[in-house]
């Protein structure tokens, strides 16, 4: 059975899609004619204590363009990757869904674009036998990205701190950071050719290379409004974390 009502105060569709046996909500916001362009960067924090067999790094979405349709490009902290293109609501919302796993996960949610920063609540879910999981109220943690000026680092940071942690590193390693005029980072007192990275000017895109027995890329994004970034690397062994931060 599928019931809709029109809501004209609202400018959307609302109503239910059932069986005997289920009841889903089905929500349809009108569509926006502004054609204004922005980018944002959105990182997705670890599930909330007491998940089971969740990864224990941050996810990221890098929203690269944002002109009446949003595009929607990154990972999940396992390395499952995705992409999304989708229309954007005159309330600023944005309803997004990425299947994942070969159709036996998914993340779902909305994200709401109308304020200085991208806000919303996604629910990360893999049924795979014991490695599966089902995350639910994940918060979002997003800022607008603006592509620094040339020589101008995309964030402010000096003497910071790159952490990695997890997967098979029995213990966590600890670097002092800086970001340089060309959006690389610096790492003072680390040898030559162990630990790297850069952060993507005109995405926001955090890359880092670092030694786990071979070489190990993380990567994540950056949140200019508080010059702190969040990622994940994968081995193995299993998942890790990856931290940024004055």
């Amino acid at each position: 059975n599928v019931d809709l009502a029109l809501e004209t105060s609202n400018q959307r569709v609302t109503g239910t899609i059932s069986t005997a046996n289920w009841s889903s909500s089905l929500i349809a916001e009108l569509a926006t004619t502004n054609r204004a362009s922005a980018a944002y960067t959105i990182l997705i924090p670890p599930a909330p204590l007491g998940s089971s067999n969740s990864a224990p790094g941050t996810g990221y979405i890098l929203v690269t363009n944002h002109s009446g349709t949003v595009t929607l490009t990154g990972a999940a902290a396992d390395g499952a990757s995705f992409n999304q293109t989708v229309a954007i609501s005159g309330n600023g919302d944005v309803p997004f869904y990425v299947p994942l796993y070969k159709n036996t996960g998914m993340i779902a949610g909305w994200i709401n674009f109308a304020g200085a920063s991208p806000v919303g609540t996604l629910s990360w879910i893999k049924e795979s036998g014991a490695t599966g999981f089902t995350n639910y109220n994940i918060n979002l943690v997003g800022s607008a990205w603006t592509n620094p000026a040339p020589n101008v680092p995309a964030i402010s940071l000096t003497g910071g701190t790159l952490e990695l942690s997890g997967a098979d590193l029995t213990a966590p390693l600890d670097y002092t950071v800086s970001v340089s005029n060309n959006n690389t980072l610096v790492f003072p007192g680390a040898s030559a050719g162990t630990v790297s990275g850069s952060i993507n000017p005109r995405t926001g895109q955090l890359k880092v290379s670092f030694p786990d027995g071979k070489q190990t890329t993380a990567t994540g994004a950056i949140l200019q409004n508080v010059n702190m970034g969040g990622g994940f690397f994968t081995n193995k062994v299993g998942d890790g974390s990856l931290s940024l931060h004055p």
